[in-house]
C-alpha cells in the first residue's frame, strides 16, 4: 500500500513511484537535450558538460540542466531514508554517508542551476565550477559507497548474504567513480596534448577508459541504479527496534546473548 506515515513515505511510494519519476526525469532530460543537439552526439567522448551548456547545446541545454535539477531534488529525502534504516547497522557509517550523498547532491542540483542560467561561476569566482563539481564527485562518491557497504552489513550480519558475493557488489558498486579518478589521475601526472575530450579523441584513437566522458555517463547510470538497489534491498520498516539500538548500539549485537527460542 502506498501511503505517508508519520516517519515520512512508505518504501512503496519511493519504489513504485517516487523513484522512477525521479529517473525519468534525468533520461528524459538528458534525451530530450541530446536530440536537440546540433550534429550527432557521441556521449563516449562528449560530456555531461555538453549537453547542458548554452554555447554548446544553445537549443537544448535547458531540458538537460531541469532533468537534473528536478532528478536530484527528487532523491534528496532518500539520503534521510537510508540513514534512519541503516544506522543500527553501523551508526557512524551511516551518518557519514548520510552527509556525503546530501552534499553530493547538492552540488548536482547546484551544477544544474549554474549550467540553467549563468553557464559558468568561474567567470565570477576563479575555479569555482571545478571546485563544485569536485565536491559533488566526492559527495556522490563516499555517499554512495558508505550506504552501500552498511547494506552489506546488514545482508551479512542479518540476511546471513554470503561475503563473497557482498564483497563483489561492493567493489563493483564504486567502480565506475574509482574508474573516473583513476583516468583522470593518469591524464593529470602523465604528460600528453590532448586537450579537453571531444569526438576528435575516438580519431586520434584515444582509449575509452581514459574518456571523462564515457566515465561520467557510467557513474550517473550507476548512481541510480545503486540508490534503487539500496532502496530495494532495506527492510520496509525502520528496523530500530529497541532503546538501545536508538542510542547507536548496532543492531546486529542486540540479539547477542538472548537464549534461542
Amino acid at each position: 500500500m502506498i501511503s505517508r506515515d508519520r516517519k515520512g513515505w512508505s518504501k512503496g511510494f519511493y519504489l513504485g513511484v517516487w523513484f522512477p519519476i525521479a529517473t525519468l526525469f534525468f533520461l528524459g532530460g538528458g534525451l530530450a537535450s541530446a536530440h536537440f543537439f546540433d550534429g550527432p552526439f557521441d556521449w563516449r567522448y562528449r560530456t555531461l558538460s555538453t549537453l547542458s551548456s548554452a554555447s554548446s547545446n544553445p537549443n537544448g541545454y535547458a531540458y538537460c540542466c531541469v532533468g537534473l535539477i528536478v532528478a536530484f531534488v527528487m532523491v534528496l529525502p532518500l539520503c534521510r531514508y537510508f540513514r534512519v534504516r541503516l544506522e543500527p547497522i553501523a551508526p557512524r557509517a551511516a551518518r557519514f554517508a548520510s552527509r556525503a550523498l546530501t552534499i553530493g547532491f547538492a552540488g548536482a542540483i547546484g551544477v544544474g542551476v549554474e549550467r540553467l542560467f549563468s553557464q559558468s561561476i568561474s567567470l565570477h569566482t576563479h575555479k569555482a565550477h571545478e571546485y563544485v563539481a569536485l565536491i559533488t564527485f566526492f559527495g556522490l562518491f563516499f555517499g554512495i559507497a558508505g550506504f552501500w557497504l552498511c547494506l552489506n552489513l546488514w545482508l551479512i550480519r542479518v540476511r546471513q548474504w554470503p561475503v563473497w558475493a557482498l564483497t563483489a557488489l561492493f567493489l563493483l558498486s564504486a567502480g565506475p567513480i574509482i574508474g573516473t579518478g583513476l583516468s583522470q589521475a593518469y591524464l593529470y601526472f602523465i604528460p600528453n596534448d590532448l586537450g579537453w575530450v571531444g569526438p576528435h579523441w575516438a580519431e586520434w584513437g584515444v582509449p575509452l577508459y581514459l574518456s571523462l566522458a564515457f566515465w561520467e555517463w557510467l557513474t550517473s547510470v550507476a548512481i541510480f541504479v545503486y540508490l534503487f538497489l539500496i532502496l530495494f534491498c532495506l527492510p520496509a520498516e525502520n528496523p530500530v527496534g529497541s532503546p538501545k539500538a536508538a542510542s547507536g548500539t548496532p543492531l546486529y549485537r542486540l540479539n547477542e546473548g538472548r537464549r534461542p527460542d
